[in-house]
């Protein structure tokens, strides 16, 4: 549940899904990290369950069942601290994406984080800040 509500109301991932896997007593969580991005599986699991290299590839062959389409599936590792650390693994080796994809992802980012409204304004900057709210309407 805590990876559920972290990739929904954090990452805010869409379309998530969960999947029971009865035959391997888990279940998986299917989504989107953004619209254009493809559908992910996602495994959650607690920091204290034991992985070996034939068990991630009995959980890489499920996730083929899932029908997603990246390559692959994200080990969503929870502690008892309540943090989550997210591991990509995949079947194979993954060729790194085009310099192109990788300048493409920065700029969304880029974009997304200079949407954030900032949470502190530094002294030497806080006139020009007043002003653009008073401009776009937000004072």
């Amino acid at each position: 549940m805590q990876v559920y509500l972290d990739l929904c109301e954090v990452k805010n991932w869409t379309n998530v899904t969960i999947h029971p896997c009865e035959e391997l007593g888990v279940f998986f969580l299917t989504g989107q990290s953004s619209d254009a991005s493809p559908t992910e599986a996602v495994l959650p699991l607690n920091s204290t369950t034991e992985l070996s290299v034939e068990k991630i590839q009995e959980y890489l062959s499920n996730t083929e069942l899932l029908g997603t389409e990246s390559t692959g599936l994200l080990l969503a590792i929870t502690d008892s601290d309540s943090t989550i650390n997210y591991y990509k693994v995949t079947g194979g080796l993954v060729p790194p994406e085009s310099p192109e994809e990788m300048e493409e992802k920065k700029s969304r980012r880029r974009q997304k984080f200079q949407q954030r409204k900032p949470k502190f304004v530094r002294v030497d900057q806080l006139e020009e800040y007043v002003q653009k709210l008073h401009q776009t309407g937000h004072s």
